[in-house]
């Protein structure tokens, strides 16, 4: 009889997060204090909507853009965030690039970076793990988390994050077939509308459509040394949109995203100034790294009025309108900001 009351005493415990006051974010453990002042350990709840792991339908506006796009809601671009039976979340490291979009969208801080890992605080044990509280109780947990004071970060943009991203990202095996995902997630988190061609679509070979300020952006992700090709491929994304899917007036611009810019002198860059002054069609320039940093550091661009890109050398210019710091990285670095020469 003792041992029945014992654990019927325990599947009542009282779950502290329904009553939370703040949450204050950090890059190493992130804390929550509830209203009777206690401190604890942000630790995963196995969220309804689970944000770390998906977009929900809003965020990616799938019904804008007038072409047939990719519907795969994951956040993470390599799959490495899955969820467990009790609703809690695991990441596999050795799929994981480090780029940062389940850490940021946790509400309560829950995963953050640690020895070149991404580590998730998890429960112990099933009594005291808030995502075993009922339909009701975890609807209230989630509004109360997103509602209450926030402060910090969990997340603080280095050299060592850029280091680590790009290396594991240059060494997926699959990098070419994952740089299109990664690049829209990063756009969506961005505040943006953007869409990807469905994959296995081999009629329409637009790799993404941006919507900017009022205008149709069509981008052309390239990772291979032949960007040569991108500002062409980027006209013939232009051709077939008119051809195919045009159904306004909005007018239409080109993206280049690229991993690394390409040498000053190389090629590409006369053949985007031509294009402008024979056309007048602008083609910008932007590498991963780019919107790795806006990402990073928490920056919205959906009102931003501001120039996203600049069709130069310089992608430094851009997170500095943003007023982000990029001082830790040295002048052509890795050829992210500006070109090495």
């Amino acid at each position: 009889m003792s041992k029945l009351l014992k654990q019927k005493t325990k599947s009542m415990v009282e779950i502290p997060f329904t009553t939370i006051s703040s949450i204050t974010f950090g890059s190493e453990q992130s804390y929550i204090v509830t209203n009777k002042g206690n401190k604890t350990v942000s630790k995963c709840v196995g969220c309804k909507n689970h944000k770390c792991c998906m977009f929900e339908e809003d965020e990616l506006k799938l019904d804008q853009f007038g072409i047939p796009v990719d519907i795969r809601t994951n956040v993470c671009p390599t799959d490495a965030i899955s969820i467990n039976k009790d609703g809690s979340i695991s990441i596999d490291n050795y799929k994981c690039i480090e780029c940062g979009l389940c850490l940021l969208r946790c509400p309560l801080g829950a995963i953050h970076f640690k020895n070149r890992s991404v580590m998730v605080e998890v429960y112990e044990t099933i009594v005291d793990n808030p995502s075993k509280v009922d339909e009701l109780k975890k609807d209230q947990m989630m509004k109360n988390i997103l509602s209450v004071q926030k402060s910090g970060n969990v997340l603080i943009a280095n050299k060592d994050l850029v280091d680590h991203f790009y290396d594991k990202f240059s060494r997926l095996p699959s990098q070419y077939q994952i740089a299109d995902i990664l690049v829209r997630n990063l756009f969506v988190q961005l505040g943006c509308s953007y869409g990807i061609r469905r994959r296995g679509d081999v009629i329409n070979r637009i790799d993404g459509i941006l919507f900017k300020n009022g205008q149709i952006v069509l981008n052309e992700v390239e990772l291979s040394e032949d960007v040569l090709e991108s500002p062409r491929a980027v006209l013939d994304d232009i051709a077939i949109y008119k051809y195919k899917f045009a159904k306004s007036n909005n007018k239409l611009s080109g993206l280049i995203t690229l991993a690394q810019l390409p040498n000053s002198r190389a090629e590409m860059w006369r053949v985007v100034d031509d294009i402008k002054k024979i056309l007048n069609i602008d083609i910008d320039v932007v590498t991963i790294g780019t919107l790795l940093l806006l990402v990073w550091n928490g920056i919205n661009l959906k009102e931003c009025r501001e120039p996203f890109f600049n069709n130069k050398t310089k992608n430094r210019n851009i997170p500095m309108l943003y007023k982000v710091d990029t001082s830790f990285l040295d002048i052509g670095y890795l050829s992210i900001l500006e070109t090495k020469k």
